[in-house]
């Protein structure tokens, strides 16, 4: 079954090496020696279109993947079952390129405009992919910034600078 955020810091035993790419700074001091962050996330990426060349390169060895991809599908309407079949792929990727990995899926949100029924599809695939992969599962990537305009840029969806300091001790 899928692990909860609460049993995470226990099961995870080694430093992080990845993070939030906007927070990478500073949850790399917080999580101090020898640990490196390491973004390999590009703004607007979707998973079909995420960089799995980043995510897998030979000589690199992470200890943890946080998975924060999703969120650009489901504003584009996209159907929530092949977001999930992409975050399966990228996910079947690594476990097979470094199955010491330990990767941490993290939710997604959309707007109530959105319709009842994406919504709620939407919300479903990554439970159900942290289920499926056997891997852990972080419920909402936002928590605690997404309804708060001083934690956020005009757009009113992306962190500012402040918000992404919350959402770096979130992961």
């Amino acid at each position: 079954p899928a692990r909860s955020p609460s049993d995470r810091p226990q099961s995870l035993g080694e430093p992080s090496r990845a993070a939030p790419s906007s927070c990478a700074g500073s949850t790399q001091k917080e999580l101090g020696e020898p640990s490196r962050a390491a973004p390999s996330s590009r703004a607007g990426s979707t998973p079909k279109e995420s960089p799995l060349s980043l995510v897998c390169e030979p000589d690199c060895t992470r200890y943890v993947l946080v998975i924060a991809l999703g969120g650009n599908d489901g504003l584009r309407g996209i159907p929530p079952k092949a977001s999930q079949t992409n975050l399966e792929a990228i996910i079947d990727v690594v476990q097979n390129k470094h199955p010491k990995t330990k990767i941490i899926i993290v939710g997604m949100q959309m707007p109530e405009n959105m319709g009842k029924d994406y919504t709620d599809s939407f919300l479903k695939i990554f439970p159900a992919t942290a289920e499926n992969k056997k891997i852990y599962h972080l419920k909402f990537l936002l928590a605690g910034v997404a309804a708060d305009k001083s934690l956020n840029l005009p757009d009113g969806i992306h962190p500012n600078t402040r918000g992404q300091a919350v959402v770096a001790k979130h992961v």
